[in-house]
């Protein structure tokens, strides 16, 4: 395995678990608005591909793109969130 995937994997899970963290702890709303984020990434995945701009993202879960970044502070971490949701 290469040192540079190695990097990427560890980072990935991190991601995963600080994922699991936020949502584990969150109060409703927050938590109904990390669902919009992670439902509309999948949509938007699925028909643009994983290039598809945050602010589509955002957009379509109804929030701002500031917000998203709160949430998700690059498309890292989106996709942990995603695939634990969906794994």
């Amino acid at each position: 395995m290469t040192t540079s995937f190695r990097r990427a994997a560890d980072r990935f899970f991190k991601e995963a678990r600080l994922a699991r963290q936020r949502s584990s702890t969150l109060r409703k709303d927050a938590q109904e608005r990390l669902d919009r984020l992670i439902d509309a990434a999948v949509e938007l995945y699925a028909s643009d591909g994983y290039d598809v701009p945050f602010e589509k993202i955002a957009e379509r879960a109804g929030v701002s793109r500031p917000t998203l970044h709160r949430n998700f502070p690059d498309r890292d971490a989106l996709s942990a969130a995603v695939l634990k949701v969906h794994m």
